[in-house]
């Protein structure tokens, strides 16, 4: 069941505290993402205030509900991320249409962990296509939103549809200024793992090249089942790509400095 707002305030800023007090001192190269109660957003902003502009912290890690990304409910969130100048970062759960309160597969529940996992993407291309057509993106320019863990092959597609129908019905949406193709590519970014690799790699190398190179970070995800080690992905790439997608994407999305 999903735990009650004054229980999701107390955890979070014990968790938080606990990594500022015992882990970061030992070495001022660990970063953490902070923890927030989603129960409770204004709660969540006083939270970001509190430790948001700690050297170490480098993103706010929001745990999805059955709520979209996009809705108002979370702006409170991600004005106080904006102010601190923190990416907000979303990440598969382990509870996602298993328990109440978390993102629902579409149709309904899944009936075995393989049915659960081949539909774990639904969450982030709903929540992506929430945050555009909103206008979350316009009302927050400077927030920027990552992926964790959702893969990233159903992205193209999705961009696609998204701005077909902002093209013909941008009367619906007028608060939606941009493309949505725009808006994706400047404010999120989306880890690499899970991989759904072709058997051409190549194939995958094309799909990465219409993204964009600056869209992806690389995750492992080890020791789970469906780890990728970074010796064995995205090999075909050529170097300055690995290099954009292993390290230098992630500089720039997350509050590193």
């Amino acid at each position: 069941t999903l735990a009650g707002p004054d229980e999701s305030v107390v955890l979070p800023a014990a968790f938080n505290d606990y990594f500022l007090d015992r882990w970061m001192p030992q070495d001022k190269r660990l970063k953490f993402a902070m923890s927030v109660p989603v129960q409770d957003p204004q709660r969540a902003a006083q939270e970001i205030r509190r430790i948001g502009r700690h050297p170490q912290i480098c993103a706010v890690s929001l745990p999805p509900l059955n709520i979209l990304m996009g809705n108002r409910y979370y702006w409170p969130i991600y004005e106080a991320s904006q102010e601190v100048a923190l990416p907000i970062l979303t990440h598969v759960t382990g509870t996602d249409s298993i328990y109440i309160g978390p993102p629902i597969s579409a149709g309904g529940i899944p009936e075995s962990y393989c049915e659960r996992y081949v539909t774990l993407t639904q969450a982030a291309e709903s929540n992506v296509n929430s945050l555009v057509f909103t206008g979350t993106l316009e009302k927050f320019p400077g927030l920027k939103f990552i992926f964790v863990e959702y893969g990233f092959c159903w992205l193209l597609p999705l961009l696609w549809r998204m701005d077909k129908t902002w093209r013909a019905l941008r009367h619906e949406v007028p608060w939606v200024r941009k493309s949505p193709i725009e808006y994706v590519h400047a404010q999120m970014r989306f880890t690499t793992q899970p991989i759904d690799e072709p058997a051409n790699p190549k194939e995958l190398d094309t799909l990465i090249a219409l993204m964009g190179f600056d869209q992806l970070m690389f995750s492992t995800d080890y020791p789970h089942w469906d780890n990728d080690m970074p010796g064995q992905t995205l090999r075909t790439l050529p170097a300055d790509r690995r290099r954009k997608i292993f390290c230098e994407n992630a500089l720039e999305a997350l509050r590193l400095g």
